[in-house]
C-alpha cells in the first residue's frame, strides 16, 4: 500500500472513471463524475477491502478485491477494470 499513499489510483470501468486516494491511517476518499465516497480500508489475506461511509449505488459494502504490488506509473487489469497508479494527487 505504501506506493499508493500521496498518489492517485485511477479506476477505468464501463460506466465511469474513478479516482481513489489512500492514507496511511487506513482512510480513503474517492470520486467520479457522479459522486464522492469516503471510508476506511483494510488488508487481509491478499485482499483489500473498502468500507464505505455510505454505500455507493450498485456496490457492496465492504467491497473487496485482490491487492497486488504496483509502482507509480504502472497500469494493470483486474476483474474487468483497468487501474493506473499516478504520481501525486489528481482530481
Amino acid at each position: 500500500m505504501a506506493t499508493r499513499f500521496g498518489n492517485t489510483v485511477v479506476v477505468h470501468e464501463t460506466m465511469a472513471t474513478s479516482r481513489l486516494w489512500f492514507q496511511p491511517d487506513h482512510t480513503f476518499k474517492g470520486s467520479n463524475w457522479l459522486l464522492d465516497v469516503s471510508g476506511t480500508w483494510s488488508v487481509q489475506d491478499g485482499s483489500i477491502c473498502l468500507h464505505f461511509d455510505e454505500t455507493p449505488p450498485l456496490r457492496s459494502n465492504p467491497e473487496c478485491g485482490r491487492l497486488s504490488a504496483h509502482q507509480v506509473g504502472d497500469t494493470w487489469e483486474e476483474n474487468g477494470r483497468t487501474y493506473e497508479l499516478l504520481e501525486g494527487i489528481h482530481h
